[in-house]
């Protein structure tokens, strides 16, 4: 709405070393343009961070985060998806 953007992320990633949680999940809000943007993210437990949204060209959304601070779950830190819109 009028350039500001609010969601959620929320994720399972394939993680060999079980030492640590394979979830991810946060809240972003902030400002972005028409490609995406850099916002702002935080998640349980105190973890914050920034997440990266790109539009791809075939209309695929390209998801980057990187946490700045964990929170009290040992979990990732970083990590990238490309999202692929169903049409049916």
């Amino acid at each position: 709405h009028a350039g500001a953007m609010r969601g959620s992320y929320r994720a399972r990633y394939r993680v060999a070393d079980r030492a640590i949680s394979p979830n991810v999940a946060f809240q972003f809000e902030g400002r972005a343009g028409a490609e995406g943007g850099i916002l702002p993210w935080s998640g349980p437990g105190g973890s914050q961070g920034e997440v990266t949204l790109r539009l791809l060209a075939n209309g695929s959304l390209r998801v980057a985060w990187e946490a700045d601070r964990l929170g009290q779950e040992l979990g990732l830190i970083s990590g990238a998806a490309t999202l692929v819109r169903k049409l049916e």
